[in-house]
């Protein structure tokens, strides 16, 4: 495949001869691409809709990008975040480190929280996990997949859920920032009750309430 350059409304994207995205332009802008990435700053995406996103390209929304270094949005207080926007889809990846952990609870109770509630959510069809290929303790022509990726430092977890098309890059970011709050806070709760039987259990946490304000909030998209 050769470089090509593609116009879709007010993009314009070069894709290289292995289909990712070398540079694309975008209100007298031009940002470079990182596979099938490109960070633009959130104040330059008012208004734009997911509809007018190109295909085979995804959209991080950051605070700035400065000589070539980027400032990440922020979404949630657990973990690190990193959401991605494409035409009528969201994509979450979520990571963290054991040496860089800080709380009083270790950080394997809560990416078992994480992982046992991205599961009930992915049951209920709000969201698809995305697998990891996995070689651990097989054989040496043997593989599976996991639904998170997790060494004992480092974990990475990723999934994907689908937005009305007319849905603006804005109005994603918030939804996001308010899904991963909901799940943030449940997984808080599930960590502490995990270390100390005792603790309380509010009205509003427990997993139907938790399955309501996830219905809702995709409801109100």
């Amino acid at each position: 495949m050769d470089k090509h350059m593609l116009s879709y409304g007010k993009f314009r994207v070069l894709f290289n001869e292995y289909g990712e995205v070398e540079k694309l332009e975008f209100r007298g802008h031009v940002f470079e691409g990182d596979g099938d990435v490109v960070h633009i700053p959130i104040r330059l995406l008012r208004r734009v809709k997911l509809s007018e996103i190109p295909q085979n390209v995804f959209i991080e929304p950051v605070l700035d990008v400065k000589n070539r270094i980027v400032y990440a949005l922020n979404y949630g207080n657990l973990f690190s975040y990193e959401v991605l926007v494409g035409r009528g889809i969201s994509i979450i990846d979520i990571m963290d480190r054991k040496k860089y952990w800080s709380r009083p609870i270790s950080l394997d109770v809560y990416v078992s929280a994480l992982d046992r509630v991205m599961a009930k959510l992915e049951r209920q069809g709000f969201i698809t996990r995305h697998a990891y290929v996995s070689f651990d303790d097989l054989g040496e022509d043997e593989f599976k997949l996991d639904d998170l990726y997790w060494d004992d430092d480092y974990f990475n977890m990723s999934f994907e859920y689908k937005l009305p098309l007319d849905t603006t890059v804005v109005k994603a970011v918030r939804f996001a920032r308010k899904l991963i709050g909901i799940i943030e806070d449940y997984i808080e709760y599930k960590a502490r009750r995990e270390v100390a039987w005792y603790v309380r259990s509010p009205k509003n946490m427990n997993e139907r309430a938790l399955l309501r304000k996830i219905d809702k909030l995709f409801r109100e998209i």
